[in-house]
């Protein structure tokens, strides 16, 4: 590689063209401010006086303006969150309420000595399924129809691959198909409720579901699965018991973004991910924060609060309030 010494000539050239741009600019700026002043010079002094008179007392009340919007627009937007996230945390106990009942049903099912001996004679002996059948429809049907259970629209028992009782509409109930996807999520939970939106194959119908495993209560042996199937608008009154306005967007989502329910399906389709995953996020990091807050504090209250977004190029305040025992 040759390296080559430039010589003394080429710096005086570099140094003549930068000479010359300086005094360009100078010019330019020198005439300029002329231009400018001979402006002023065609102005009286009484008035020249006058507009600078004006633009020094405009100043401080600018500024006190700019600050006093600023300030006040906070002191809304506070009000604004506070307001509905105390809200929103009574919308979502009222949600576990309803929640309550329908659990309640199930482990009153889970505990009834009937339905646990039939289902343990079917797994002792496959020959006793007919008399099993019989039994634990009866058993659903005083428990988990419409008529029994608000919102319910049925039911199914899975012992061991085979169906080993139902209850609700026959049309219903022969267009639900039972998924391995069911039986695994309800067998992890050991026990706990599991809740989950889905819609039928056949129907493209949208119901919520409601999973949990059975257990005998002596061996703790798993002897069975209950499928519950409730009707998409079983939250829907909770979004009656708050004043909110026409134009805002209610809806109940899990932690992956899942919508269960909304004040507006048209814009927000039941079982279908939440478009805005941001919001999404940010909720589950705030959530997360403050859960572990709360261990550290060894203290336990619902979480709620709000987090910003945009949205088709427009600016939104979300809020939000955790359901309890829930993702």
């Amino acid at each position: 590689m040759n390296r080559i010494k430039p010589s003394s000539n080429f710096f005086m050239q570099v140094f003549s063209l930068l000479k010359s741009g300086r005094k360009k600019v100078l010019n330019s700026i020198t005439g300029f401010t002329s231009r400018i002043a001979s402006l002023f010079r065609l102005i009286s002094i009484r008035k020249r006086l006058l507009v600078f008179f004006v633009l020094l007392s405009s100043l401080p009340m600018t500024i006190l303006g700019i600050f006093s919007y600023t300030m006040s627009s906070n002191a809304v937007e506070s009000k604004i969150e506070f307001f509905s996230s105390e809200m929103f945390s009574q919308s979502a106990q009222n949600v576990r309420l309803k929640m309550n009942v329908i659990e309640y049903a199930l482990d009153e099912f889970k505990n009834n000595r009937d339905a646990l001996g039939y289902l343990k004679n079917y797994k002792m002996d496959k020959s006793n399924f007919r008399v099993s059948l019989t039994a634990l429809n009866r058993v659903l049907n005083s428990k988990f129809t419409e008529v029994t259970l608000n919102n319910c629209e049925g039911s199914m028992l899975i012992c061991e691959g085979e169906v080993l009782g139902n209850s609700g509409r026959y049309q219903l109930l022969r267009n639900f198909v039972v998924k391995d996807e069911y039986i695994q999520k309800a067998k992890e939970a050991k026990g706990k409720n599991v809740w989950m939106i889905d819609e039928f194959e056949k129907t493209k119908e949208t119901y919520i579901i409601v999973l949990t495993q059975i257990y005998d209560n002596y061996s703790t042996a798993d002897i069975g699965t209950l499928i519950l199937i409730l009707n998409p608008n079983l939250f829907s009154d909770t979004y009656h018991t708050a004043n909110f306005t026409e134009n805002t967007d209610l809806s109940i989502v899990d932690s992956e973004g899942t919508i269960f329910s909304s004040n507006n399906t048209q814009n927000l389709s039941l079982a279908s991910k939440y478009s805005n995953m941001e919001v999404i996020e940010k909720i589950n990091r705030q959530v997360s924060e403050a859960d572990n807050s709360n261990e550290e504090n060894k203290t336990s209250h619902s979480v709620s609060g709000t987090v910003k977004s945009q949205l088709n190029g427009n600016k939104y305040i979300y809020c939000y309030s955790m359901i309890d025992k829930t993702d």
